[in-house]
């Protein structure tokens, strides 16, 4: 059930929200998945190399190393911030994004409790936010707001849409055959690297 009001954690402030110099875009994804695979998916950058080689995942692919990262947690929260190598140039989005320069793309990602996901790219050029809501034990719907500064025509929303598609269909194969469905209360039930330092902290 619900905790006391006194007991809840707080709403974390968006700001990018009410920034009217951003493009926003919806999406809403359902998973036949736990809601904490679908969380521990979503704060996890190790397999952007592996599962995502053919989109954002593409530079990281070349060299599969997890850099050295800023971790920060809190009561409700945590984070981290680092580097990874800009994806390559596969498809209109990427080749924008190569054009723009980024040898390396800055990255912050975050959860908040109970089911909050954000996540910072490029210092604000591009933030998801994600809300993780499960409907039972077997079911998890994605509730996705996504900000850009770049491309901020509402001609270009398509590509994004069709982007952020192709990146759900590529992790549902994944998260939706993991054993067991719900992610162990025990961590040492599976088996954690330095590179998982947040899903460890939620």
């Amino acid at each position: 059930g619900d905790l006391p009001e006194e007991e809840r954690p707080p709403l974390p402030s968006f700001p990018e929200v009410k920034d009217s110099t951003l493009r926003s875009v919806q999406s809403e994804f359902r998973w036949n998945a736990h809601y904490s695979r679908v969380i521990d998916n979503s704060i996890d950058l190790v397999h952007s190399p592996f599962v995502h080689s053919n989109s954002f995942g593409s530079g990281m692919a070349q060299d599969p190393q997890f850099p050295e990262c800023d971790f920060h947690q809190g009561r409700w929260s945590g984070s981290i911030s680092l580097h990874l190598k800009q994806p390559l140039p596969k498809g209109f989005l990427w080749n924008y994004i190569d054009r723009m320069g980024w040898a390396q793309v800055a990255i912050t990602q975050a959860f908040y409790m109970p089911n909050l996901v954000s996540i910072d790219i490029a210092n604000g050029k591009l933030i998801v936010m994600l809300a993780q809501v499960p409907l039972d034990n077997c079911i998890t719907v994605t509730k996705m707001i996504q900000f850009r500064s770049f491309l901020a025509q509402p001609l270009f929303d398509g590509i994004f849409h069709n982007q952020n598609l192709q990146i759900n269909q590529e992790d549902r194969r994944i998260v939706e055959a993991q054993q067991p469905e719900e992610v162990p209360a025990e961590l040492t039930t599976e088996l954690h690297l330095h590179s998982d330092v947040l899903s460890i902290a939620y």
